[in-house]
């Protein structure tokens, strides 16, 4: 018998426990990301402030898209390590990855 939707899955597969540990580490992993993009975001934001870069001239400095940067400020791109180190080098700063 087929499972109807993916939390009938989980049921048949896992305890309750698992199942809240599971959740629990899907919303800490979301918040972790929010934070990160939003921390991206205040930095590019305040960069573009304090040196009068418009959204073409920060996209010329990164070698991405206009529309990349504008999803970079409003904390909605993906970006991998990669993207964040060459970011932070754009800005002039270093990256800091803490663990609370």
């Amino acid at each position: 018998m087929r499972s109807k939707n993916y939390q009938d899955h989980l049921q048949k597969r896992l305890d309750v426990q698992e199942i809240q540990n599971l959740e629990r580490q899907a919303r800490l992993e979301h918040e972790s990301l929010r934070m990160l993009q939003n921390d991206i975001a205040t930095a590019v934001a305040k960069h573009m402030e304090e040196t009068g870069m418009g959204f073409n001239d920060v996209a010329r400095g990164l070698g991405v898209s206009a529309s990349q940067v504008a999803k970079i400020k409003k904390a909605e791109a993906n970006l991998t390590f990669a993207s964040v180190a060459h970011i932070a080098a754009f800005l002039g700063k270093r990256p800091h990855l803490s663990f609370k």
